[in-house]
């Protein structure tokens, strides 16, 4: 019988040290930058982003009178890489982006695109354009290596924030949504 416990002991000690050991790797590399793949295309890469307002009309989901925003980013092919690299995630993104459940840091990612890169004329346009709009509220940031492959293979790429989105907003766009439709339909 003593066998039976001591043997009970020394399976559920390992257990628990084995799941702390996983536990503590897993929060440590939560805290470590993640790597982006180098685009293999032969072009270097361009990014720009428009935050577009519409004054015509105000948010529905928003209470007040503020207008409708859009946030859009945009890779191209680049005559050569520029002087200013393009980061990863803006810090008022990277607080929406904050959630209380443990999340990979999105500090220090390092892009392969260029803010101030010249778009490249001439050889090779007319360039397609590749309208790329994330779902799940997923935000285009998180398709950044996608998006330069495209861009470094000559694709123009366009990738809309989808407003009030993202791993801390989509919870509440969707009961937002469903509580407007739950008065719409009681109406």
């Amino acid at each position: 019988m003593r066998r039976l416990v001591v043997r009970t002991l020394w399976s559920v000690g390992t257990v628990l040290v084995a799941v702390a050991l996983v536990f503590g790797w897993a929060m440590a590399s939560l805290n470590i930058a993640g790597t982006l793949p180098p685009p293999t295309g032969p072009y270097a890469i361009g990014r720009m982003e428009f935050d577009w307002t519409d004054q015509s009309r105000p948010d529905p989901f928003i209470s007040g009178k503020q207008n409708r925003e859009l946030d859009v980013f945009v890779w191209y092919p680049a005559e050569r890489p520029g002087t200013k690299q393009a980061i990863y995630l803006r810090d008022n993104w990277r607080d929406n982006l904050a959630v209380s459940f443990p999340w990979p840091t999105y500090q220090g990612v390092r892009t392969y695109s260029w803010q101030d890169a010249s778009a490249i004329r001439g050889k090779g346009a007319p360039w397609p354009v590749v309208i790329f709009s994330p779902g799940r509220g997923e935000v285009p940031i998180e398709y950044t290596s996608l998006a330069e492959q495209l861009a470094s293979e000559g694709y123009i790429v366009a990738s809309p924030a989808n407003t009030r989105t993202g791993p801390a907003r989509q919870s509440f766009f969707l009961m937002a949504v469903l509580l407007r439709a739950a008065r719409t339909n009681r109406k």
